[in-house]
């Protein structure tokens, strides 16, 4: 079966860098399949308290599935983490936020970089598809699967201006998300710095369970706290309970400022 090839060409979707006046920077990473569009309301807001935010856009992401066949866990871990060294360039602080597969490389880089604090944002440890860990077999068996029925065709998913993503994930590519999942599940106490972990109660992707398996494993993380969300889906970073993100995320950037 070969993969749908239509192109993400929503402007939305591009990688943005707004420079601040602080010296607080803010590194945002978006999800799997999808593309920085799903953390621009949270870098606008920050953008306007005056902090330096670059979303990026992970390779084989914002073009077509095809593009996402020739990248993989390397190559998305790679890119996270020199855009955060060029962040740590021009910003004494520095934070990484990431939404899902973006947040388990926001937790993978507090491993390894020695950042100011991380928000890991619906980062899954623990997921409900039971399939996801059979996907190095079924990838031949079904090479490309839709979310939804009616975007079988590969089309660019978009219900609302900033969820631009792939309609559907090549399926070859979820043991790569797999990979990064179990490192960073597997150093979660060589982070140091403070976590503020956000996960939605009604997320049917990923458990809820894996907010606390974060806090659980970063013991040494301290403070790490944890904001769970009432009604969000996955996506949160783009429905109705985005003030309440945006509203601790400036509260948990602040508050070293004010100690």
């Amino acid at each position: 079966m070969r993969l749908p090839d239509q192109r993400i060409t929503d402007p939305l979707a591009r990688a943005f860098l707004y420079k601040g006046s602080s010296e607080t920077g803010v590194l945002l990473i978006h999800g799997f399949t999808g593309t920085a569009a799903e953390m621009r309301p949270l870098g606008e807001v920050l953008r306007d308290a005056g902090y330096t935010v670059h979303g990026i856009l992970l390779p084989g992401h914002g073009e077509n599935l095809p593009a996402m066949i020739q990248t993989g866990w390397q190559d998305w871990l790679r890119a996270a983490r020199e855009a955060c060294v060029e962040l740590m360039g021009r910003c004494r602080r520095v934070f990484v936020c990431g939404l899902s597969m973006g947040g388990v490389l926001a937790l993978l880089l507090a491993e390894e970089l020695p950042i100011t604090a991380a928000i890991p944002i619906a980062a899954p440890m623990e997921v409900y598809s039971r399939l996801l860990r059979w996907t190095w077999l079924l990838q031949y068996i079904h090479p490309y699967q839709g979310w939804l029925p009616t975007e079988g065709d590969g089309q660019p998913k978009k219900k609302g201006p900033y969820n631009i993503g792939y309609a559907g994930t090549p399926t070859c590519k979820v043991p790569d998300l797999v990979h990064l999942m179990d490192d960073a599940r597997r150093n979660l106490d060589r982070i140091t710095c403070p976590l503020l972990i956000i996960q939605s109660l009604k997320d049917q992707t990923v458990k809820p369970v894996s907010a606390e398996i974060i806090s659980q494993g970063a013991v040494h993380a301290l403070p790490r706290n944890i904001l769970y969300l009432q009604t969000s889906p996955h996506v949160c970073t783009t429905g109705e309970e985005l003030p309440l993100i945006v509203s601790r995320v400036l509260d948990f950037i602040e508050e070293p400022l004010r100690g």
